[in-house]
C-alpha cells in the first residue's frame, strides 16, 4: 500500500480520536474555534479524517504540549521550523504558568463552579495528556506544601470533575475489543493522580471505573481476586512491608489480570507474572504507544 493510497482513506472522528488520544470535544474545538482542522464530510454532514489528519494532530500536540496557546498552533503549523522555534519561546514560559496560578487561585477561593468550567474549557483546549502534566500535577504538589485545605477542595473537585467525564465516555465508546479498566489507589497513594490516569485512558478510548478512595491491601485483594470481568490497575506509590509483599506474591496470580503502576512493586520484586510499570506515565507510553 502506498502513501498516497493510506491518505485516501476516510475515517470518522470517533477513530481520529482511537488514533491519536484526543478526545472528540477537543477535536471538534480544534476545527471550529481555531481552524485547526479541515475534515472532509459525508452527505449526510458527518466528519471524515485521513493519516494527514493524524499527522496534523501529532504537531498540534507537539505545540500545546511545549506551551504553546492553542490559539497560536495555526500559524506555527504554516510557519517554517526556524520562525516557530525563534517566536515561540515566550509562549512556551509563560502559558502554563498563568493557567497554574488561575487554578490555585480558583482552589484557593473554594468556588466549586468556576473550577468546574475552568477545567471544561482547559480539556476542550488540550489533550487531558497535556492537562494533566501541565495543569493539574504542579498545582496539586504546589497546594500540597502551601494549602491543606485548597489541596482537599481541590482534589474532591478534580475527582469529581473525572468521574463525570469518564462516565460520558464510557457511554460513546462502542467497542468491546478490550475488558473495562477497574482503577484503585493503594493507601496512602493519592486520589488525584489516579484520576489522572483514569481521565487518560478513557480520552483513548478504554471503559473506565475508579474506586475513588484509597484502599489498604485487605481491601483491594479482594477485589482483584473476584470475577469481575475487569481488568484492574492498581496505583501504589511508597511502598509495602514484608508480610504484605509475601502475601501479594502467594494471593494474587497471574490469571488474576492485575497490573501494577507506582513505586511500591518496583521496591518490592514482585515475581514475574505481575505487569508492573514505576510510575502512570510509564504505563500510559506502554498502553497507547
Amino acid at each position: 500500500m502506498t502513501l498516497s493510497t493510506m491518505d485516501n482513506e476516510l475515517f470518522p472522528i470517533r477513530e481520529l480520536s482511537a488514533k491519536t488520544h484526543v478526545n472528540s470535544v477537543t477535536l471538534r474545538a480544534w476545527e471550529r474555534r481555531y481552524g485547526l482542522l479541515k475534515p472532509k464530510r459525508t452527505a449526510k454532514g458527518h466528519r471524515l479524517y485521513s493519516e494527514t489528519d493524524v499527522q496534523r494532530v501529532a504537531k498540534i500536540l507537539y505545540w500545546t504540549q511545549r506551551g504553546v496557546p492553542v490559539s497560536k498552533v495555526k500559524a506555527l503549523l504554516a510557519e517554517s521550523e526556524e520562525t516557530q522555534s525563534h517566536e515561540t519561546d515566550t509562549e512556551e514560559a509563560h502559558l502554563w504558568s498563568q493557567q497554574q496560578s488561575k487554578l490555585c487561585e480558583l482552589a484557593l477561593s473554594f468556588c466549586s463552579h468556576k473550577i468546574d468550567n475552568f477545567l471544561n474549557q482547559c480539556f476542550v483546549d488540550y489533550s487531558s495528556a497535556v492537562v494533566a502534566t501541565q495543569l493539574v500535577e504542579p498545582v496539586m504538589a504546589l497546594l500540597e506544601k502551601q494549602s491543606g485545605a485548597a489541596f482537599q477542595f481541590l482534589q474532591s473537585e478534580w475527582v469529581k470533575f473525572v468521574v463525570i467525564r469518564i462516565a460520558s465516555g464510557n457511554k460513546a465508546i462502542s467497542s468491546k475489543q478490550l475488558p473495562p479498566l477497574l482503577l484503585i489507589a493503594g493507601s496512602p497513594s493519592p486520589i488525584w493522580r489516579l484520576m489522572a490516569l483514569a481521565i487518560q485512558l478513557s480520552d483513548a478510548g478504554r471503559r473506565v471505573t475508579c474506586i475513588t478512595l484509597p484502599c489498604d491491601m485487605s481491601t483491594w485483594i479482594p477485589i482483584v481476586k473476584s470475577e469481575h470481568g475487569y481488568q484492574v490497575v492498581l496505583y501504589q506509590d511508597g511502598h509495602w512491608k514484608e508480610d504484605e509483599i509475601s502475601r501479594l506474591n502467594n494471593e494474587v496470580q497471574a490469571e488474576d489480570s492485575l497490573t501494577i503502576c507506582g513505586a511500591a512493586a518496583v521496591i518490592a520484586e514482585l515475581e514475574s507474572h505481575f505487569h508492573i510499570y514505576s510510575n502512570p506515565q510509564q504505563l500510559l507510553s506502554g498502553w497507547l504507544q
